[in-house]
């Protein structure tokens, strides 16, 4: 399939994240079924329409088509609309599960030939609750653990993300044993890259090199707290588009919790500042860590990113209190 088309197929592929979002579960609303039943319809008859005008057709090989062939097969399923409500909802997320995974497979296919479109990131509370736990983890250690080899743990937890990251790479069968163990906390798109975990190990061991303890667990907390709820926000409620799929209302949860975050942290581990010189610090790394969020899109991952804003942010804060 040649390049022009998979241009052409880029619009069928925004249709087909935005249905996607409208079935995220943070979304999803029984009263919204109709609408995207609609939906769902028009874009079985589009992807038809692109597959018999790319001359591929149903039996065809092409990179472009076989991902097409999976969704149009896929929107076939819609669930009856005579079901109840909760066997309409359970049949919809199903659906949508197996869809999302296909549509992962059409933007590798896309990005092949140049032609990018957004991730995928459904909402996942599961991941969420990790992401809490783990920051919260962090921050205690960072508090804990003599500065001079604080370090030492991130460093090696980032050596051991890498090789299993290797090992997936390179080996089938460590790739399926991966895959399985993190299934219910991995996003489809980190099926074939590098997974947040390990951006964030690698982020982190920067922050212990670079920061000290105080800014990097202001850091860490703005992450992994704030983050999460940006996720949230923005797909309930985001409205106002800024870059991509980021959206106002997601970035401005973003600085709220990730200030309260920060200045929680700062209180009850160094309450010798002077409140005016935490909320200042909080503030910075709010601001700085939403902004590498908001800019990363695409381009960085924000598990990686975002700490390390973040830790500018906050330093910088302080340097001008100072």
């Amino acid at each position: 399939m040649s390049a022009s088309v998979a241009l052409q197929s880029k619009p069928l592929a925004l249709e087909i994240h935005q249905l996607l979002r409208d079935l995220d579960p943070s979304r999803w609303r029984l009263e919204l079924e109709a609408v995207v039943r609609q939906r769902a319809r028009q874009l079985h008859a589009a992807v038809r329409a692109t597959l018999a005008a790319s001359g591929e057709g149903p039996a065809g090989a092409g990179q472009l088509s076989a991902p097409l062939r999976d969704i149009a097969a896929l929107l076939e399923e819609i669930p009856s609309a005579e079901l109840p409500g909760e066997q309409l909802h359970d049949h919809w997320q199903h659906l949508r599960d197996r869809l999302q995974q296909a549509y992962d497979a059409l933007r590798q296919a896309l990005d092949a030939h140049q032609v990018h479109v957004p991730v995928v990131r459904p909402t996942n509370y599961a991941r969420s609750l990790v992401h809490v736990g783990l920051a919260s983890g962090c921050v205690l250690l960072s508090q804990m653990l003599n500065a001079p080899l604080i370090w030492v743990l991130p460093l090696t937890v980032a050596v051991v993300a890498w090789s299993m990251e290797a090992a997936r790479h390179f080996h089938p069968g460590a790739r399926k044993f991966l895959l399985w163990v993190f299934k219910d906390i991995a996003h489809p798109h980190e099926h074939h890259r590098v997974n947040s975990s390990t951006w964030f190990a690698t982020g982190l061991t920067l922050l212990a090199l670079l920061l000290s303890p105080k800014l990097a667990a202001v850091a860490v907390a703005v992450l992994g707290f704030a983050d999460p709820a940006a996720g949230l926000v923005g797909r309930r409620f985001g409205r106002t588009k800024l870059i991509k799929q980021r959206s106002l209302e997601g970035s401005a949860a973003f600085v709220v919790v990730g200030l309260a975050a920060g200045f929680v942290v700062l209180t009850l581990f160094h309450a010798d500042m002077a409140w005016r010189s935490r909320l200042a610090v909080a503030l910075g790394a709010a601001l700085f860590g939403g902004a590498a969020e908001l800019l990363s899109n695409g381009y960085l991952d924000d598990n990686f990113a975002v700490p390390l804003g973040a830790g500018f942010g906050g330093w910088l804060a302080l340097y001008l209190i100072a």
